[in-house]
């Protein structure tokens, strides 16, 4: 054993042993603050149980310390004396020390990097779950401000234009036989026309000729024809009982909003002119409209604006309209062929179940309704509408037959007769044909179906009625029966107004 070491020769050693034991201490109380927050079923804390278990890094740590205590701590009074003067530990004790210390240091910091990658991990799973519900946020983000983007655009559409024009053709559209329209396709007129060798294509017909329904075909046919291109439908169904609300900037300002719909958004322009009005809780005049218009028509490689009945319009308007549409107008007014009249007729047969019970007892009689209403009709479908309706009231087939030898071939006659027929019925019956069609004429606008039930509930009242009770209201289909014919009712928009312009001039 070397010589035991004074103070002085000791203190280099005394330094290293304070240094480790202090080092190793840290270490021990990071490993009791890791130790306090983990939880017992963690993996983790299986490895902090093994440090504590015999002979193991702990157990050994613990021994070391006592060996210095027992170094250090003096025993009698001899030793009290002289623990100043002699450094306890010789060079081989402190070495042995150290290495024991050292080694389980190393151990410690083991665990406690165990410790960190665990934490490390940790750390970067809440990164990736932050980035997660980040990139969701965003998303939503993102889907609020398109939906938000979306709303201030159809609120920008709806409001350039207070006439919906996409109603009508609807209810037009539905009152379509198959078929019908086929052979205007084929025509050579109307392919040059379409391809554009044609710019204007302008085709006149008697009143009743079924021009407003193939304008409905021709529109959509050209929106199923053109759905995905940079060519843009518009059009307008011109209306004499809607004069009133068809002006010619109401006329300009539907056509710029078709267009508009028809973009993938809403252009820059249009958004400055919609923030300046509503701000000021103005609307835009002709001027504005019409410039817009010619932009936004300039954004498409071909336009097809198709108007039908123009000629219900004013004549300044029409004029106007004309001047301000310009080389982009193409204007259908159509005449139905008498091939179409023979399909429409052989449908409404087949639509109403007692001339379809005739028919079906007796096969021939189909075709003579056919042949006899569409001569006389001349590719007027109103005629053939009304003549079919007449048909249908008599109560037998040989009644049929008298009835067709009797077939009127003018409008005014065929309206002649239905009055005749509104005449004939019950004294009730009469009184309410002749309010329904009354109101229908000198309404300053087109009525609903329930705005009529209750305008006729109203005319009905009794002194000392106060309010108009729900058996008062006469029948939806009661109001078209009574009227044999001339009234009916949009599905649509569910006005009731007189089947045809016609009828109006006729009662004028």
């Amino acid at each position: 054993m070397a010589d035991p070491l004074s103070i002085t020769n000791g203190s280099e050693d005394c330094l290293c042993l304070r240094d480790e034991i202090w080092s190793t201490v840290c270490l021990l109380e990071m490993l009791k603050d890791r130790v306090e927050d983990i939880e017992a079923g963690e993996v983790w804390c299986a490895s902090i149980k093994l440090l504590n278990t015999p002979s193991r890094p702990l157990d050994q740590f613990k021994r070391a310390l006592e060996r210095l205590v027992a170094k250090l701590a003096p025993t009698t009074q001899l030793q009290q004396m002289t623990q100043t003067v002699k450094w306890p530990f010789d060079k081989a004790d402190v070495a042995a020390i150290l290495e024991t210390i050292e080694c389980q240091k190393t151990l410690f910091n083991l665990v406690l990097q165990n410790n960190h990658i665990k934490l490390t991990k940790s750390i970067k799973s809440n990164i990736q779950e932050f980035s997660k519900d980040f990139a969701e946020l965003k998303i939503l983000h993102n889907t609020q401000q398109h939906q938000k983007h979306h709303q201030e655009s159809y609120d920008i559409i709806a409001w350039i234009s207070l006439l919906n024009f996409m109603t009508k053709q609807i209810d037009v559209l539905d009152e379509r036989q198959e078929g019908t329209g086929a052979w205007l396709f084929k025509s050579v007129v109307f392919q040059k026309w379409l391809l554009g060798s044609e710019k204007t294509l302008w085709c006149q017909g008697m009143p009743g000729a079924g021009k407003t329904v193939l304008v409905s075909i021709v529109i959509d046919h050209l929106q199923r024809t053109y759905s995905t291109s940079n060519i843009s439908i518009v059009f307008i169904y011109c209306d004499y009982k809607e004069q009133a609300q068809q002006t010619l900037l109401n006329l300009i300002s539907s056509l710029l909003q078709q267009l508009v719909e028809q973009q993938p958004s809403v252009s820059d322009e249009v958004c400055s002119l919609w923030e300046e009005h509503t701000h000021r809780r103005t609307r835009p005049g002709l001027a504005d409209f019409s410039r817009l218009l010619q932009s936004t028509a300039s954004t498409f490689s071909k336009i097809f604006i198709v108007i039908d009945a123009l000629d219900e319009s004013s004549e300044v308007i029409r004029n106007d309209l004309i001047i301000k549409i310009n080389k982009l107008q193409q204007s259908l007014h159509l005449l139905a062929s008498d091939a179409d009249i023979r399909a429409y007729i052989h449908t409404q047969i087949d639509r109403r179940d007692r001339l379809k019970r005739f028919v079906q007892a007796d096969p021939s009689l189909q075709e003579k309704i056919v042949t006899s209403i569409a001569s006389k009709a001349q590719g007027m479908f109103l005629l053939a509408r009304l003549h079919i309706e007449s048909l249908e009231e008599k109560q037998d087939r040989k009644a049929v037959r008298l009835a067709l030898k009797r077939l009127l071939q003018k409008l005014n006659e065929t309206y002649d007769k239905a009055l005749k027929w509104i005449e004939s019925q019950n004294e009730d019956d009469v009184r309410l044909a002749e309010r329904i069609l009354t109101w229908i004429s000198f309404a300053t606008r087109p009525l609903e179906v329930k705005e009529m039930q209750h305008a006729i509930a109203v005319m009905k009242l009794e002194p000392g009625d106060t309010y108009i009770e729900k058996d008062r209201l006469p029948e939806e289909d009661l109001l078209l029966t009574v009227c044999a014919g001339i009234v009916i009712i949009d599905k649509e928009s569910n006005i009731i107004r007189l089947v045809h312009y016609t009828t109006q001039e006729y009662f004028e």
